[in-house]
């Protein structure tokens, strides 16, 4: 005899897997965006002239 589920059992699971799936995503995508943002606001500041750059902790 077949144990396996149903094919409804199975697939219900699927739209919620892929949602988790996707927030999971969109908090790598966020935390990628963060750290460039931060390594380009650094960058920046190494190319700006020493009497144009702000104190550290202002920015």
């Amino acid at each position: 005899m077949d144990e396996r589920p149903e094919p409804d059992e199975q697939t219900a699971a699927v739209p919620a897997l892929v949602e988790a799936q996707l927030e999971t995503a969109r908090a790598e995508v966020f935390r990628a965006y963060v750290r460039a943002r931060a390594k380009a606001r650094e960058l920046a500041a190494e190319a700006e002239p020493p009497e144009r750059r702000e104190p550290p902790g202002t920015g």
